[in-house]
């Protein structure tokens, strides 16, 4: 069944101001190219936090720390607690073109900004939840500890809200993004779509892998989906 596009819904293509990044330790390398590559095809302001902002700063990079410059809150147990809460939220879930939402992201997501927050692309790769079970010796607290729980978080608020949003689940991703750009043509709905059906695609397995390791290593029985429902 085709979904009719209601009146009003954003169709034209996106021409990113601002980007955020994300990014596990195994996918960092290269990341300073892509960052370099999206300032030079018109994004203005790239955001990250912990580690992927230090690693771009490092690079020479013009980043602005999340938690440093917007949210004003470090990110604590072990990096559980990081980047998710009103700031991130607003800033990618927030359609642009209802005046409602823009006057509330200033109220309640600006954090410490001088001026609301934005993200047009939001760039997240997750922990590497399967390759860590595979892992020789593995324990169920090491596996617990690579659930991810703020990355699937972003890329599913950037996937709702394609409208507005370009969400890059994975820096293998990047250069068909980066291509767009530079053929000066923005980033059109159709794009924007097959990156939500993507991002939703790698959380789908992402999650389904989770529960399968619970299933067979705790030797839980198999829940049916009727007895969720």
């Amino acid at each position: 069944m085709k979904i009719t596009i209601p009146e009003g819904f954003n169709t034209a293509p996106l021409f990113p101001k601002s980007c955020f990044f994300s990014v596990h330790t195994s996918e960092k390398p290269g990341l300073e190219l892509h960052a370099q590559a999206l300032l030079e095809c018109g994004v203005e302001k790239i955001y990250a936090s912990g580690g992927t902002a230090m690693y771009l700063a490092d690079h020479g990079l013009p980043v602005i720390d999340f938690n440093v410059n917007v949210t004003g809150k470090p990110s604590i147990m072990n990096h559980r607690v990081a980047t998710l809460g009103y700031e991130s939220a607003g800033a990618i879930l927030a359609r642009r073109n209802v005046p409602q939402h823009m006057k509330e992201l200033a109220e309640h997501c600006q954090g410490i900004s001088p001026e609301p927050v934005t993200f047009d692309i939001v760039v997240v790769s997750i922990y590497p939840f399967r390759e860590t079970i595979k892992s020789e010796g593995v324990d169920l607290l090491k596996a617990i500890e690579n659930i991810d729980i703020g990355g699937p978080t972003l890329l599913r608020e950037a996937a709702k809200n394609f409208e507005w949003v370009v969400p890059v689940p994975g820096m293998k991703l990047m250069e068909s993004v980066i291509s767009d750009l530079r053929q000066g043509q923005g980033i059109s709905l159709e794009t924007r779509i097959l990156m939500a059906l993507k991002t939703f695609e790698l959380i789908s397995r992402y999650d389904s892998a989770i529960c399968d390791f619970l299933t067979t290593s705790t030797e839980h029985p198999h829940i049916d989906w009727e007895d969720l429902t």
